[in-house]
């Protein structure tokens, strides 16, 4: 059986067809035999009467309820599934029982059948039966959760597809229709986090305001959509930078807070959101007090969450990010101490099966690279490689975080090769950095940052081996990087800036003339692009400085003469500018 959602064919198995009876015989060999964590997702059971204690996991019959009796929870389902005929109308209840049930198992096998249970129970559903919606709810969040273990495109615009189709046959005054607006929109969020195409984030935003807008003041349901619509505007303004975004978020999450009661499950989950925009605001206007504001929230959730929480990592990592960065400001060493203490207890307190432990694992290594750069020691630098590598072998292939943890193991590779000089450390980190561009869509916005990290390692390699193929490889690459780069961006600057100076070392070494002219066009376009204050302000006017300088030693122009003497007093000018370092 096929579903006709919205347009959009979506077929149950490889050859179009999707067996009932086949989905029974697939309830006897699912696991359940692994220990279940605490909590048990998003899914919801469309449960009823007398079989709410056989499926319900928070029920409070302790024959079969509750942690000690998870596994035999699953095979009571189970044994419930084969014993029903084609038919009954009990038969949905229970694929969606079984299915709810291994959606906490956190293994690839048990999520496979967690979905193909959901939709057995979505299609032994009648058109006209109430539970429909909620089962095609169900069947969303079940393909929902395997994209978050695997990684799959086509599991996310599966469960996008469920929801629409929910939210078809939901009626506009119900408070279902605003909740399915809201899980689309969260999930079109997860999709530009996979796709980084700005379209899906735009029509997450739609769907979220379109949510709130649903349900009158006051409503219960209200602070979670407030927190996603916050979310949604942080997400946007990672990507264009635009302050009045950076702003919405925090409006709409401390809107959240406002409507919330103390005792609400929601509170710690929106004052650590909360931090996190504090954090955004205090990296973007460099004021001390949105950095004190994002410690105290993020001290206030770490102490109401008790130990064995699943959000206790999470947390606790959130607490070291803040650390680093009130470090990064003070170089007070007992902040870069406490973000190390914090992140090693976030990766300690987080269970081997959490998709998040890379997440954890890579915030360690970054504490470690940090305490490296603070004293030197290699056995620092060594752990950020041990830590980086457990982070990319703990990401699925086709995850959309493996790039970019490619590309951190990358960074301590070559910290290390500037170290010790080992070139094994210089062309691994350099293959690191070819498969974080590979796995990287085109239109993601991610993709200019890893072009121009790539051109450095290229240079890198020209400085070891001397090949200038390598060198005109760079120069490619961070060419690649400034052309995608939006205009406007806070990094555009940057990038110029180093592709300047690759095409001056490619003056260097070959004499061609267009290269130093080259060389001058970018090293000006990076300093206009440069505002007064800018802790970069004086090493752009140094390279224009440099580059004029070689322009005039080649063509004797007495102009270019002129410019170098200008720009090299403007570096020295703007090195003892106070504000320089605001920046």
């Amino acid at each position: 059986m096929a579903s006709n959602i919205e347009g959009t064919t979506i077929e149950a198995d490889h050859d179009g067809s999707f067996d009932i009876n086949e989905a029974q015989e697939t309830s006897m060999y699912s696991s359940g035999d692994n220990d279940s964590g605490s909590g048990f997702g998003d899914a919801e059971l469309a449960s009823q009467g007398s079989n709410e204690t056989l499926i319900n996991p928070d029920s409070d019959d302790d024959d079969v309820a509750g942690q000690d009796n998870f596994s035999a929870l699953i095979q009571a389902t189970r044994a419930a599934i084969i014993e029903t005929p084609l038919g009954d109308p009990e038969l949905p209840v229970y694929f969606s029982g079984l299915a709810y049930l291994l959606s906490d198992q956190f293994v690839d096998a048990d999520l496979e059948a967690a979905s193909i249970f959901q939709r057995a129970a979505a299609d032994s559903t009648l058109p006209d039966d109430p539970d429909l919606p909620a089962l095609r709810e169900n069947l969303g969040v079940a393909y929902g959760q395997r994209y978050r273990r695997l990684g799959h495109l086509e599991d996310l615009d599966a469960a996008l597809s469920y929801f629409k189709a929910a939210l078809a046959i939901t009626p506009v005054s119900c408070d279902d229709h605003a909740r399915l607006l809201g899980k689309i929109a969260i999930t079109y969020v997860d999709r530009f986090q996979l796709l980084g195409t700005l379209e899906d984030l735009e029509t997450a935003l739609r769907y979220d305001v379109s949510a709130v807008d649903a349900l009158p003041q006051g409503h219960h349901a209200l602070p979670r959509l407030y927190l996603d619509l916050g979310n949604v505007y942080r997400e946007r303004y990672r990507c264009l930078g635009e302050l009045g975004d950076l702003e919405h978020a925090l409006h709409f999450k401390k809107a959240a807070l406002d409507s919330i009661s103390y005792d609400d499950p929601l509170l710690l989950a929106c004052k650590q959101s909360i931090a996190v925009s504090y954090t955004d605001r205090y990296k973007r206007l460099g004021e001390m007090p949105d950095l004190e504001a994002a410690l105290l929230y993020d001290k206030a959730v770490l102490n109401g969450t008790p130990l064995g929480h699943p959000a206790l990592p999470g947390r606790l990592r959130g607490l070291a990010v803040s650390h680093t960065d009130r470090y990064n400001r003070l170089n007070d060493f007992h902040d870069l101490e406490a973000a190390l203490r914090y992140a090693r207890a976030a990766v300690e307190a987080s269970q081997p099966k959490n998709s998040d432990l890379p997440m954890l694992q890579q915030s360690l290594a970054s504490a470690y690279s940090q305490r490296y750069r603070a004293l030197g020691e290699v056995n620092d630098l060594n752990l950020a490689i041990k830590c980086d590598q457990a982070a990319v072998e703990g990401t699925p292939l086709g995850h959309p975080e493996l790039p970019g943890r490619q590309q951190n193991l990358a960074e301590s590779y070559t910290d290390r090769h500037h170290r010790l000089g080992n070139l094994n450390d210089l062309q691994a980190a350099h293959q690191l950095k070819i498969l974080a561009v590979e796995g990287t869509p085109s239109q993601h916005l991610d993709l200019p940052g890893k072009l121009q990290s790539l051109a450095i390692s290229y240079k890198n390699l020209f400085n070891a081996l001397g090949n200038i193929h390598d060198l005109e490889a760079a120069v490619k690459y961070a060419i690649s990087a400034v052309e995608i780069t939006p205009h406007g961006h806070p990094e555009l600057s940057s990038r110029q800036q180093s592709l300047g100076m690759l095409y001056m070392d490619q003056f260097l070494r070959l004499g061609e003339l267009s290269a130093l002219e080259s060389s001058l066009q970018y090293n000006l376009l990076a300093l206009e692009g440069t505002p007064i204050g800018h802790s970069k302000l004086a090493e752009r006017h140094q390279a224009l400085g440099y580059t004029s300088i070689r322009r005039f030693e080649r063509l004797g122009h007495l102009t270019d003469l002129e410019a170098s003497v200008k720009h090299s007093q403007a570096a020295v000018d703007a090195t003892s500018n106070p504000f320089s370092q605001a920046w």
